[in-house]
């Protein structure tokens, strides 16, 4: 495994304002929000959240009626997280090595993250750090292999003959996965099932059962 893979690069200044402006369509970004708000609902009552890796603070403000904590590598990119009145905490770490004790959130979220990592063991290695400092809940999003946009994708990268870094995943193997660091599916949402290759996915940690 590659230590240097994309996701660990720390984003420089003209990037995270790229995330902060223009990255996102608007649709996209309110259609994702969307989701991530009615996932999280479902947990309720909670009052403590994790973002991680937050990025420029995209889903972090969904929260900040609760004492959210925003972590991400990337300073430039914390700069942004900084400016939101009422995040209760902001971390420069590594979701590999989360500087929390175990259980210590009600709930964990890391979106449009797990696509980027390289191999199933990074992503184990991942899902087994959020899972452990939830109490509770953890929610993410992956990229699903059965869908038009990652087929597009597939072919786009053929013709340009250049591999891209994102890598898209059977929900099979990311259930797998989640089971084996102790966490169960509870809702999956999609916007556009067979079209969008960005799911979302709520699990509960097995502990946690009520």
């Amino acid at each position: 495994m590659d230590p240097d893979y994309p996701a660990r690069s720390k984003y420089d200044r003209a990037v995270a304002e790229n995330y902060a402006t223009t990255r996102f369509a608007p649709r996209v970004d309110r259609r994702e929000r969307q989701i991530v708000g009615a996932l999280a609902a479902s947990c309720e009552p909670f009052q403590t959240v994790l973002d991680a890796p937050c990025g420029t603070g995209r889903m972090t403000g969904l929260f900040l009626s609760k004492r959210v904590t925003a972590l991400d590598l990337s300073p430039a990119m914390l700069e942004h997280v900084k400016r939101v009145d009422g995040v209760a905490e902001v971390h420069e770490g590594d979701i590999e090595n989360l500087p929390f004790p175990d259980g210590h959130f009600d709930l964990v979220v890391s979106v449009r993250f797990l696509h980027h990592l390289p191999d199933e063991s990074t992503v184990e290695r991942c899902l087994s750090e959020l899972s452990r400092v939830s109490g509770g809940h953890v929610l993410v999003s992956y990229f699903d292999t059965f869908a038009l946009q990652n087929l597009r994708r597939w072919f786009k990268q053929r013709r340009r003959e250049r591999p891209g870094h994102r890598r898209s995943r059977p929900w099979r193997v990311i259930a797998a996965i989640a089971r084996r660091v102790g966490l169960e599916p509870v809702a999956r949402r999609c916007s556009a099932p067979g079209v969008s290759e960005q799911w979302f996915v709520l699990f509960r940690k097995a502990a946690a059962r009520a």
